[in-house]
């Protein structure tokens, strides 16, 4: 197996820098992390033979910054709809998110729907629902 070349950029979003890890060819999905590592790893490389991943640092992880306003899950997720909207503009994507990113992704989910074209969620707690 050849292990990829993994390009990392960053990508301003509402005026915040986040640090943007992208390999492979493909349909593209995004990968959020857990709340351990951002780091790539193994994982992505088997993903990215098959599919063009974005692998984002999530805000005040790794190499990303937290904007100031950034307080809530709900900050958050809406925050990460507009870095779906940067990658990938009016064009759905599929989305692989572990732990905390897959909480994240969830809530991405329940707010726009029709940005996704799926989910594959790994060890994510669920979400509040009153």
């Amino acid at each position: 197996m050849a292990h990829p070349t993994v390009a990392v950029n960053e990508l301003s979003v509402q005026g915040a820098r986040l640090k943007l890890r992208h390999a492979g060819r493909g349909r593209p999905i995004l990968y959020l992390h857990d709340e351990l590592s951002s780091e790539w790893n193994p994982f992505l490389d088997r993903l990215s033979e098959e599919f063009q991943v974005f692998a984002p640092d999530i805000p005040g992880f790794g190499g990303s910054e937290r904007p100031e306003w950034l307080d809530t899950v709900e900050d958050a997720a809406f925050f990460l709809a507009d870095v779906v909207d940067a990658l990938q503009g009016d064009s759905p994507i599929g989305v692989v998110a572990a732990g905390l990113g897959g909480w994240l992704a969830l809530e991405m989910a329940l707010r726009s729907v029709d940005r996704f074209e799926g989910l594959v969620l790994i060890g994510s707690p669920g979400l509040e629902i009153e």
